[in-house]
């Protein structure tokens, strides 16, 4: 690489290109900041910013709540699809709006 009057060359350093876009999370983001981050942002996206394991982890951790929540409104004959449904557009509502809650 050159840059101006310098020059670096070291195998270890990869530069992406500027068009190259990558997802950004802290450490404590939330499970709906990481969810959002799979509508907004493409596998490799998410694999070249190094978040896809978080991604999976996140998506593992909503299907297991979902479930929990199935069996607590069996009684109201709420289904697994229904608040699947009614998580993702939550999701998806944060990432039109822009909005945190």
């Amino acid at each position: 690489m050159k840059a101006g009057p310098l020059a670096f060359n070291n195998p270890g350093i990869t530069l992406q290109s500027p068009t190259v876009r990558l997802a950004d999370l802290p450490l404590g983001a939330s499970l709906a900041d990481t969810l959002e981050l799979t509508l907004r942002f493409s596998h490799d996206e998410l694999l070249n910013s190094g978040l896809w394991e978080r991604a999976l982890v996140a998506q593992e951790r909503t299907r297991a709540l979902i479930e929990e929540a199935t069996k607590i409104l069996e009684p109201l004959e709420v289904g697994r699809d229904d608040l699947n449904q009614l998580v993702w557009n939550g999701i998806k509502h944060r990432t039109e709006s822009g909005s945190k809650r």
